[in-house]
């Protein structure tokens, strides 16, 4: 599949050319604007692989659509064109995460080796940030299967493997990940149902949100130097 871009720049001339550069050259341009405004939209709606947009532009400037562009990840790699070279304006684009920085006049000889370099780099940080965020949700899933085997171990007196081996096989009945089942395990016969118990009370009793009632019972914990599942208990025994 073509690698998809958006244009945006406010002169029509400059979109026109840089549209007929990059269609010769493979790229297929899947929109364009003429502010930062509705480059965020158009981001937004085709999410391409590449946005190219000109700093300076009216009602929102390019630097400031970049930074939301980039911040909501609507765009793979976002490469801004500008007349100026300020040392303000460079230092910002670093600080949003912009993948280039070229300065006018371009012609297809500068540009399209720019492009094809920040994409590719722009794709291999993607793709580092995917990796570790796949170990991170590994080394989270071991953490709740763990929690999981000890919560069954000592409830049904079995050893951790075999507990283990229930989670399996529930796992394949249910045909979901042994850390759904765990995760599962953990917080309806666990410590953290207590806790899980006592943020629905208090819910519903002080119509908080759940993130207000965990809050609360931080805060009693913290104020009693207990432990967060003794708050739970202590919410548990005055409701009932």
């Amino acid at each position: 599949m073509k690698d998809t871009l958006v244009l945006i720049d406010d002169e029509p001339i400059a979109r026109m050319d840089f549209c007929e550069i990059f269609e010769e050259a493979g790229y297929d341009v899947v929109g364009q604007a003429s502010d930062g405004y509705d480059a965020i939209e158009l981001c937004r709606t085709k999410k391409p692989d590449v946005a190219l947009m000109d700093v300076k532009m009216p009602v929102f400037d390019g630097l400031s659509a970049a930074e939301i562009i980039i911040g909501e990840e609507l765009c793979d790699c976002v490469i801004l064109v500008t007349a100026y070279s300020d040392d303000e304006f460079i230092e910002r684009a670093k600080q949003a995460g912009v993948m280039g920085y070229l300065v006018k006049p371009l012609d297809e000889k500068t540009l399209l080796p720019a492009i094809s370099i920040a994409l590719a780099k722009s794709r291999e940080i993607r793709k580092t940030k995917d990796a570790m965020a796949e170990m991170s949700k590994s080394i989270d899933d071991h953490k709740i299967i763990e929690q999981a085997k000890g919560i069954l171990a000592r409830a049904h007196g079995i050893s951790e493997t075999e507990a283990y081996g229930q989670l399996r096989r529930l796992g394949m009945d249910k045909r979901c990940p042994v850390a759904e089942i765990a995760k599962f395990v953990v917080e309806t016969t666990g410590p953290r149902a207590e806790v899980n118990k006592a943020k629905a009370l208090l819910s519903k009793k002080h119509g908080l949100s759940e993130s207000d009632a965990y809050a609360r019972l931080k805060d009693q914990a913290k104020k009693k130097h207990i432990s967060l599942e003794q708050a739970a208990k202590e919410v548990l025994r005055a409701c009932y």
